[in-house]
């Protein structure tokens, strides 16, 4: 929480001097003062006192213009870390994360989504307790603990509303119950939000004022940034893309609705459409059995050019194609980015997309708005969720 008058102008210009860094790099103290209108003086205490808490490190001498060579300033990595969490209908992953942004430690374990919430929430427990003790990291340097989790928030600060996925979640006090174990302060996200956080600060989004992410797994959601902020909506609902309605007797949803565009993009989807009529190679991969196809085993397919399985993506990307153009034409964004073990298939389904919503895009003729795969590959929501932690140390008011 900031603090008041005096205190919150001290943390405001700690973080400024934090962010300057970060976004471009060693700098000198003068440098510093000259950015960000500050005397030295000023920048001098600042400093100081950063290096005394282990965020800022000396790391040898610049180019001198006159004089005496500048000492630059450089952000210590394991200055502070973060530990993020990715929660998922079939596995929790864990990671410590440093103040630079590598991931130190990393984890998983996984989970039945039918289990029931005192179960998940103890080997979610069990796995922050893995990464705190495998790291080795002083726990006075553990800023907090972000939660990606493929459910609804709604305005609730630390409390999942509706999970389809993971319905045993609805309604538990997630984030309180993991602070009172560990005593660290916890935020939650929706997974997909936390991709677009992770996009902005870490990804390929950096200069882009309004984008989309897309995050495909066992179910089908989207982070909404207008304007460098997530967008929530006035109920914090905003980006619920996979339960938008495109199938008027479409299959049946998780969700209790039929026809959710999640029912023929996600996962599930492609499997189900496989299990139809697999091909060879699909049934050699699942020693014959079709109840053993999944999705790792049609994107292994997939690499070596079965029809089946190249097929079965390809109509999940042009149904997110379809839905997508016609988004478009109200939200009006200039970027979209895929976060999905689906895009690893080469281009095959960044470009489906791509073409699938030129066609329904009105101003597809006139401008591009370029579909790409997510540059931070399937680290993007783990790396989410750490930033819902580590933003506060370079935007006090975050």
């Amino acid at each position: 929480m900031l603090g008041k008058g005096p205190q919150l102008l001290k943390e405001l210009n700690r973080s400024l001097v934090m962010r300057i860094i970060r976004e471009e790099g060693p700098n000198s103290r003068a440098e510093i003062a000259r950015k960000t209108g500050l005397s030295v003086p000023a920048i001098l205490k600042i400093v100081s006192g950063l290096i005394d808490d282990g965020y800022l490190r000396e790391i040898g001498e610049g180019q001198s213009t006159g004089g005496r060579k500048p000492v630059l300033l450089d952000i210590q990595p394991d200055g502070a870390y973060a530990i993020g969490i990715n929660l998922t209908p079939n596995f929790i992953r864990a990671a410590m994360v440093k103040l630079n942004f590598e991931i130190a430690y990393d984890t998983r374990t996984p989970i039945n989504p039918k289990q029931g919430y005192k179960a998940i929430l103890q080997q979610m427990l069990t796995l922050i307790e893995e990464v705190i003790t495998k790291s080795e990291v002083q726990r006075s340097k553990i800023l907090g603990i972000g939660v990606a989790h493929p459910g609804v928030m709604g305005n609730e600060a630390d409390k999942i509303l509706i999970a389809t996925n993971l319905s045993s979640l609805q309604n538990a006090p997630l984030g309180e119950d993991i602070e009172k174990f560990f005593h660290l302060p916890v935020t939650l996200e929706v997974d997909a939000r936390a991709s677009a956080l992770a996009e902005m600060w870490l990804g390929d989004a950096a200069g882009i004022d309004n984008f989309l992410t897309i995050d495909i797994g066992f179910g089908l959601g989207s982070g909404l940034v207008l304007g460098r902020k997530i967008y929530r909506g006035s109920n914090g609902l905003a980006g619920e893309l996979g339960h938008m309605v495109t199938e008027a007797n479409g299959f049946a949803c998780t969700c209790g609705k039929s026809g959710c565009l999640e029912t023929v993009v996600a996962f599930p989807a492609i499997v189900r459409e496989l299990c139809k009529n697999p091909s060879p190679l699909v049934l050699k991969l699942c020693e014959g059995d079709r109840r053993k196809i999944s999705i790792n085993s049609i994107l292994e397919a997939a690499q070596h050019n079965d029809p089946g399985a190249i097929r079965a993506i390809r109509k999940s990307a042009q149904a997110l194609g379809k839905a997508l153009g016609n988004l478009l034409n109200f939200i009006d964004v200039s970027m979209i980015f895929i976060n999905s073990k689906l895009t690893t298939v080469g281009q095959l389904y960044v470009s489906t997309v791509q073409e699938e919503l030129e066609k329904y895009f009105l101003l597809a003729k006139e401008k591009t708005v370029q579909v790409r795969a997510s540059a931070l590959g399937l680290d993007s929501e783990i790396l989410g969720a750490s930033v819902l932690i580590l933003q506060n140390v370079f935007w006090a008011n975050a």
